[in-house]
């Protein structure tokens, strides 16, 4: 390390250019950089639970939606101005790139049994006028309680349309058209937007926000410390060079090799920020004291290196050591960020051993204008020296704080709900919250069952399971393909059947069409007691 001072001594120019374009070299690859807010991306491609999701996203195409809840406290849904409302945000979101499928009680249909066979109508074909069409309305959704606490609240004062995505859908472009759909039609109701994917959409929106917002507040508050730690504008200067190479780089090298910030990696540069400037100011602090006893800018740069190599060194090696203990991370984000925030760091040693005592010896700073740091010097040497002389007492006051900080460890909750990354009092929780007492929730769980689906017992098995998951907490609305055919069934069953031929399994009836010449076979259960299940076999129809 001698050797490596006397030559940044001796060629301080090529030292510092080097070191330069180096830099701006891996600078280059910032406009490289993408913001991934994609959750599942967070989990490794080997995990069971990320393998069955690409298999049920490739099975069944995407599964996201964004959910646009109309209504308000006060007051109904069920009157025509709201429901018209309702139908224009509907009819609208349909025209927006990405979204493949809309739902709402607008378009939603009803199953209704003829005595010619089952009839599918919409719930609403035109917007009611008249009261006794509204009340009309209001009675034909809440008789199938299918769509209830889903799609209208139970209280009647809440609605949601839900658009469901492509699986290829730019997600944060389809949140900004859906608000642009939204804003049009605000007031005198209520209206918010929920869903995974518009919460994923604000993330990445706020995650740039943040950096904006952040970076230049960290670095006038550290440019205010250093001055104040060390006294002059030039050392704060040569400082803050440091810091700068050593955040653009990183991030730089991050778009190089194809990384991305997300939710997990988003605080990277404001961390640099602050490990950055470690070596350097250990530098620049000793390099003014031996510049105070009188030597020159070669002698105190040579002084100064000889007995801050090692300290230095020591300082990020530690620190790269412990960022790079993520690795061992199963989530392939806190890996990235270890690894990059570790580079960071060592970047910042590398000019901090080099460019930094180059421009100390080209500027030769004077030893002056220390007034600043006169205060905090005194105060730490009168802090280190109480330390020494009471020194017991400062080890087992430090184990027994240790010791009742530790036990908190167990009253640490693990959040995952991305519901939590917002403040309460951001639209996105008020929607969710809204979204999660009225209207069974914003967020989805897919649940991907295989077997024979024209199977009644897979069905009831089907039924089965929807039953226990609405005894857990938390859920909101549960639905399958079960639901509907236990909707044609309770359709079927009020049929009144003409006498046809008995079969085994069942009552085989043939029921003749007002409409048609032909004949409709529909098998009906035997021995129901409900009007609800699955039928022994399924509607020939």
């Amino acid at each position: 390390m001698n050797r490596l001072t006397a030559l940044v001594i001796k060629h301080p120019w090529v030292t510092i250019s080097v070191t330069i374009v180096i830099s701006l070299l891996l600078t280059t690859g910032i406009p490289k950089v993408t913001i991934n807010d994609n959750l599942k991306d967070m989990l490794p491609e080997d995990t069971e639970s990320r393998k069955v999701l690409d298999e049920l996203t490739d099975t069944f195409g995407g599964s996201d939606f964004i959910m646009v809840i109309i209504g308000g406290e006060t007051g109904t849904i069920f009157n025509s101005p709201t429901l018209a409302k309702i139908k224009r945000i509907s009819e609208n979101m349909e025209t927006v790139p990405g979204i493949e499928e809309v739902r709402d009680i607008t378009n939603l249909s009803k199953i209704e049994g003829r005595e010619w066979g089952l009839e599918v109508i919409p719930f609403m074909e035109d917007v009611p006028e008249t009261r006794d069409q509204i009340r009309k309305l209001e009675e034909d959704i809440f008789a199938d309680d299918t769509y209830v606490g889903s799609f209208v609240s139970e209280d009647k004062k809440y609605a949601a349309v839900l658009g469901f995505l492509e699986v290829d859908a730019v997600e944060p472009k389809v949140y900004e058209d859906v608000l642009d759909v939204v804003n049009g039609e605000r007031g005198p109701e209520d209206i918010y937007v929920a869903g995974v994917p518009a919460l994923r959409s604000i993330a990445a929106r706020d995650i740039k926000g943040d950096m904006k917002r952040l970076l230049p507040f960290v670095i006038l508050v550290l440019a205010l410390i250093l001055y104040i730690a060390i006294g002059t504008r030039l050392g704060v200067i040569l400082t803050m060079l440091v810091i700068i190479l050593s955040v653009l780089p990183t991030v730089g090298l991050m778009g190089h090799l194809h990384g991305q910030f997300a939710i997990v990696t988003n605080a990277m540069p404001v961390i640099l920020l602050a490990l950055a400037c470690a070596d350097s100011i250990h530098v620049i602090t000793r390099y003014y004291r031996e510049i105070g006893l009188g030597n020159s800018a070669k002698e105190a740069v040579a002084r100064t290196m000889k007995d801050m190599n090692l300290p230095v060194i020591l300082t990020s090696v530690t620190t790269i050591a412990g960022f790079l203990s993520m690795v061992t991370s199963p989530i392939p984000r806190l890996i990235e960020f270890g690894l990059f925030v570790s580079f960071g760091v060592f970047w910042a040693l590398v000019l901090s051993l080099t460019m930094l005592p180059a421009f100390l010896t080209i500027l030769k700073p004077k030893a002056g204008r220390r007034r600043w740091n006169i205060l905090p010097d005194r105060v730490l040497t009168s802090f280190g020296k109480g330390v020494v002389r009471y020194r017991i007492i400062v080890v087992l006051a430090a184990s027994i704080l240790v010791i009742i900080l530790a036990l908190g460890i167990w009253r640490v909750k693990i959040e995952t709900n991305p519901e939590r990354f917002f403040s309460e009092s951001s639209d996105v929780t008020k929607a969710s919250r809204i979204s999660n007492n009225h209207l069974g929730g914003s967020a989805n769980i897919s649940i991907m069952l295989k077997g024979d689906v024209k199977s009644p017992q897979t069905l009831n098995r089907m039924l089965e399971l929807e039953e226990f998951i609405e005894t857990l907490g938390d859920v909101g609305t549960v639905f399958s393909i079960a639901n509907i055919i236990s909707r044609i069934n309770k359709a079927i069953i009020p049929i009144i059947p003409i006498p046809g031929r008995l079969r085994p399994g069942g009552c085989h009836t043939s029921i003749a069409s007002k409409t048609h010449s032909d004949i409709l076979n529909v098998t009906i259960i035997p021995h129901l007691t409900k009007n609800t299940g699955i039928p022994p076999s399924l509607p020939e129809l």
